[in-house]
Parts: C-alpha cells; structure tokens; sequence
C-alpha cells in the first residue's frame, strides 16, 4: 500500500501521508479538473477497508497524473 505521495505543484512539495491529505489536496488544486473531482473525494472518505483504501490511492495518484498531464508546473512522485 501507498505509503506516501510527494507532490510538487508551482515549486511547492506536498506530502500526502493519508487519504485526508489527499482530498485536502484534491480540493485545493487550482485546476480546471477539479470540478470534477467530488466523484473522487466521496471515493476517498468512503474508503474504509484495506481494499478500497488501496484503490482509493489508485485513483488518487491517476487524478494527479491526469491534472499533470494538461497543467505544467505539476509534478508526482511516489515514495
């Protein structure tokens, strides 16, 4: 399981320890696909086995290459 996301968004690192982290992050972007990430948010809170947490940072982590992929500044590494 994902121990760790380090994110660099603009220069800037986040660190994404818990999936709270994560939709603290997901709500925070400054993207035009976060208007569509409440899908993904409801997801992440609703993860309550080790199964679904785990597909809970899969999706996490193809958001943020999603948002990478059309935003420059964005960069994802997992740790």
């Amino acid at each position: 399981m994902q121990t760790s996301l380090h994110i660099w968004i603009d220069g800037r690192r986040h660190v994404l320890r818990t999936l709270n982290d994560a939709v603290v992050l997901v709500r925070g972007i400054q993207h035009p696909l976060t208007e569509y990430c409440e899908l993904l948010v409801d997801q992440i809170e609703a993860a309550a086995s080790p199964d679904l947490q785990a597909r809970a940072w899969r999706a996490i982590t193809t958001w943020i290459e999603a948002v990478r992929a059309t935003a420059p500044g964005v960069m994802l590494h997992a740790a």
